[in-house]
């Protein structure tokens, strides 16, 4: 394989120094970058980056990269955060700290001040960093394991971990959410096909009980005082939430997701692996360096929407950080646009198409958005991407909005492997702030 480099070194001095005079968070080697306005700042109770700078987030509990970041009260287990800043090699590393702000069973603002629902210091440093090396993109890598030393969680509930710069709680650059469970009734799952025949081959059906066992004494409605939410894959942006029981007896509640209510299946993610820019797996078409960034170029993708169900390996639509040339993949992977493109004969109407997944957090945004090519006949685009291995989807949203639809070029499976988590919050009348009494995953493979 031939990689094909153009000369562009007056470019890249001249697009540096217009945007460093400018003020604009920049990398060496015609990565774009845009600043963020200041009301884009303000701080919202999701998942979500504040600066175009910030790359590659990942928040997870202990050594294992696709896990939900969760704990349980007196968890010796920490939860791991690690994201690159992409600066020019000759600027300073920003300094960036953390703190925690307490989140209602909907992530609505909590009320619970620090000292309320932990114990320790509620505001840290993050003191681990390391430059790039080895690589055409620069960037510092940062790592910060949580709770720090000396710090646990005295109740359990929603809570949303702030990270911003120098100290200046305003100065936003990322948030992340992350429970803490204190199991005290029982959840007991059940699988089954969704009812109806039409509804069987495209969703799946969850039932499942609560067994209260009296172990919430102080409980007067289980309907009012109980709140229930259920996850797909670790996602919060399609969450069933506020969910009723079906039956109450014996102090057991018994729910049932039917098919008006189900989780579309949805199918196995395609997924691409860049983990060499010298080898080129099936999926590449092209590896080149154009403005000192490598650029892969992926073969067409075409619609699944008719294709029969096909069982393959994936990740849930997650990713993995790992290069194959150097031992460090945190800071020795290099970041790389992707040239995504999904076959069209002509352009869609009245709609957007996107890839997206976690590398995109289940966001539709212009930097993952794809744009009709009449002169390929499909649409296309580039994500700036580190170097690993990442699941992906083609996704469309209506041009008057809505959320995204998946099934339309992806079709739906009833079985399709997906992962559940059942989320049971108490919030009984008076209280100010809901705990997490039951907590359950459930791996759905049919």
């Amino acid at each position: 394989m031939r990689i094909y480099q153009r000369n562009s070194s007056f470019f890249i001095i001249g697009f540096l120094a217009v945007l460093l005079m400018a003020g604009c968070p920049v990398t060496e080697g015609g990565v774009r970058q845009d600043s963020y306005r200041e009301n884009e700042k303000v701080l919202r109770y999701e998942d979500h980056v504040y600066e175009e700078h910030i790359r590659t987030v990942q928040f997870y509990r202990g050594e294992n990269p696709h896990s939900y970041p969760f704990l349980y009260l007196n968890d010796p287990t920490q939860l791991f955060l690690e994201f690159d800043a992409l600066i020019p090699p000759n600027a300073n590393p920003q300094d960036f700290w953390v703190s925690v702000v307490s989140c209602d069973h909907d992530w609505q603002p909590g009320t619970l001040l620090p000292l309320e629902f932990l114990e320790g210091i509620d505001t840290d440093q993050i003191y681990e960093s390391v430059r790039s090396t080895n690589t055409l993109v620069p960037y510092v890598h940062y790592a910060y394991r949580f709770p720090s030393e000396g710090a646990s969680f005295k109740r359990s509930g929603n809570y949303l971990l702030k990270v911003y710069a120098s100290g200046n709680e305003n100065d936003l650059i990322l948030t992340r959410r992350f429970i803490v469970a204190e199991p005290k009734i029982e959840v007991i799952s059940l699988l089954s096909q969704s009812l109806g025949a039409a509804a069987r081959q495209k969703v799946q059906r969850l039932d499942f009980k609560i067994n209260l066992k009296g172990s919430l004494p102080g409980m007067f409605d289980p309907r009012q005082d109980l709140k229930v939410c259920l996850l797909q894959n670790f996602r919060w942006d399609n969450a069933l939430c506020d969910l009723q029981p079906l039956y109450m007896a014996d102090n057991k509640l018994e729910y049932q997701i039917d098919a008006g209510t189900a989780f579309g299946g949805g199918n196995e993610y395609r997924w691409i692996d860049i983990r060499s820019t010298r080898f080129m797996p099936d999926m590449i078409r092209k590896i080149e360096i154009v403005d000192s960034v490598y650029h892969v170029d992926l073969w067409t993708d075409t619609s699944r929407t008719s294709s029969r169900y096909r069982r393959l390996s994936d990740r849930n639509g997650g990713y993995y950080i790992d290069v194959q040339e150097y031992p460090n993949p945190d800071w020795e992977a290099d970041y790389v646009y992707v040239r995504f493109g999904m076959q069209a004969l002509r352009p869609m109407k009245n709609i957007q198409l996107y890839v997206y997944g976690k590398f995109s957090e289940w966001q539709c945004t212009r930097e993952n958005q794809l744009f009709y090519n009449p002169s390929r006949l499909r649409y296309e685009g580039e994500v700036l991407m580190k170097q690993g291995v990442y699941d992906y989807a083609y996704a469309v949203i209506p041009e008057q909005g809505g959320p995204p639809n998946e099934s339309l070029l992806e079709g739906r499976h009833h079985e399709t492997g997906n992962y559940y988590t059942i989320l049971v919050y108490y919030k009984p009348m008076g209280s100010r702030a809901a705990t997490l009494v039951g907590f359950k995953h459930i791996n759905y493979i049919y």
